[in-house]
This record gives C-alpha cells, structure tokens and sequence, in this order.
C-alpha cells in the first residue's frame, strides 16, 4: 500500500487521474497525517472532479482536518474561503456552528452564498440571526440562495421573518416576504398577520410580493386575507389575487377528482 506521505506528495501530480485516484486512497486511508495534505491541496485544485474527490476525502478526515480548515477562513482569496465553506457545508452538523457564523457576513457574494448554505447544514437555530441580518444585500442570486437557506431550516426563520416586514428599508421588506413565500406551507403560516399588513405597505413591490407569499400558503387564514385584497381597491393586487386564488381552487378541484378516481378504482378491485 502506498504510505501517505507518498499520496500527498501525489496530489501534485501533473495527471489529474493520478491525483484522483491519490484523493480517493487518501479518503479511505485511516491515517490522521492524510488530513493535512487534502486541506493544503483544496485551493490549488482547478479540476472540478479531482476537487470533490479531495472535498470528499477532506470530510473522511473531518475531526482531523477541521483546526486547518478553520485557519483558511481567514485567508485573503475569496476563492479559498468559498472552497473551504463548501467542505464545512458537507461536514454539517453543529459542530461547525462556531466558524460558519461569521463567514455569513463575508463580503464577498460567493463566499456568502456558500456560507449560508453551511449555516444552514449545521439545522440549528443559532444560525437564523445571521441570515436574517443578510436580508436584501446583493444581487438576485444572493438573495435566491438566502431563501433556499432560510428554507431548509423550516419554521425558525419565520418570526423574524415576520418582524422584518416592518423594517424601515424596503429592500429588507421585499426580501422577507420573498423568503417567506420560499418556506411555504405549513411552516410559514404564522407570518399570515404579518403578510396581510405588508399588503398595505406604501411600496408596491412589497405589497406585491406580501400577496405572492400568501398565494405560497395553504391554510384558511390566508385564504380569506386573499379574498379581502382581490376586491380591495388596489387593482394590481385584486388581479394578483384573484388569480392566486382561481389557482388554489383549481389545484383543490384536481386534488378532489384525483381522491374520488382512486377510490373508485379501490371500489372496483375490491369488487
């Protein structure tokens, strides 16, 4: 068998199948010194398959590797940072809690997205705050990969969510009734007060989105809150509504027809 120091030194290697297949025995060997040489070679790494072998490897080693890992969060390329939030996204858990927390502030939008996604792979509420305070910075796709973050970790987010709809920056406004409308039914419902007062907001793209996030509900309350716009004296949203609303029945008709033809064809094989 190939010793370690050996298949570290192959991770160099000008072949990349030959520094897969270094990666590979390096992830299943049991030796505490492979944890080193698969941190060192994260950044260097440009071949994406060679890189999730070493990702994957760096995970085997996860207790071992993590003091180093953590050390290369403080490094100045952002390219670094992202690949090292990415193994710590894979390790989850609540272990990495400590470091991932102050990565969520990173300037830099890639790294941020990445670190919301190991926030949100550690399922622990002490993250939510963090998230939260990110609320309508960056581009469209920051603010997307904060929703799907904000998602996975269910009905935590959803109080300060809803507070956040009464913040004074629109900006902030317009994201939480977004991320709101990603969470979705049942864990969102909740927020259904704070939404229905959003809907009166005085910027209409807030109001707009407060009624796209109710349309993401299923239970009564918002229903009804629905029905109240859809004949309120603001047309744009009495459309949106209206629509939602025509949606969600149409959606309820088929689920019905889709139960009785199940029942009846249970009926007919019974028989």
């Amino acid at each position: 068998m190939t010793s370690t120091a050996a298949l570290a030194t192959l991770l160099t290697d000008p072949d990349r199948n030959i520094r897969l297949r270094a990666a590979m025995e390096l992830g299943i060997s049991q030796d505490a010194a492979a944890a080193p040489a698969l941190v060192a070679a994260l950044g260097p790494e440009l071949d994406s398959r060679v890189r999730g072998m070493i990702t994957w490897a760096t995970v085997q080693h996860a207790g071992e590797a993590i003091d180093e890992l953590v050390a290369l969060l403080q490094d100045g390329d952002p390219a670094v940072r992202h690949q090292v939030l990415h193994v710590l996204s894979k390790i989850g858990g609540r272990e990495i809690l400590p470091y991932v927390l102050p990565a969520v502030a990173d300037e830099d939008p890639q790294v941020a997205i990445k670190a919301y996604r190991a926030a949100a792979s550690t399922d622990a509420p002490e993250v939510v705050p963090a998230l939260v305070a990110r609320l309508g910075d960056g581009d469209d796709e920051q603010r997307d990969q904060l929703n799907r973050a904000l998602r996975l970790l269910g009905a935590w987010p959803v109080e300060p969510l809803a507070d956040a709809l009464a913040a004074e920056d629109p900006a902030v406004r317009l994201h939480a009734a977004d991320a709101l409308a990603e969470i979705g039914s049942p864990d969102a419902e909740p927020a259904v007060i704070a939404l229905a007062r959003t809907t009166e907001d005085p910027e209409a793209e807030v109001r707009l989105a407060a009624v796209c996030a109710l349309g993401e509900l299923e239970d009564e309350d918002s229903v009804e809150v629905l029905r109240q716009v859809a004949t309120g004296a603001d047309q744009v949203l009495a459309r949106v509504a209206g629509r939602l609303l025509r949606s969600r029945a149409a959606r309820a008709a088929a689920a019905a027809e889709e139960a009785a033809a199940v029942e009846g064809a249970q009926g007919a094989v019974q028989g």
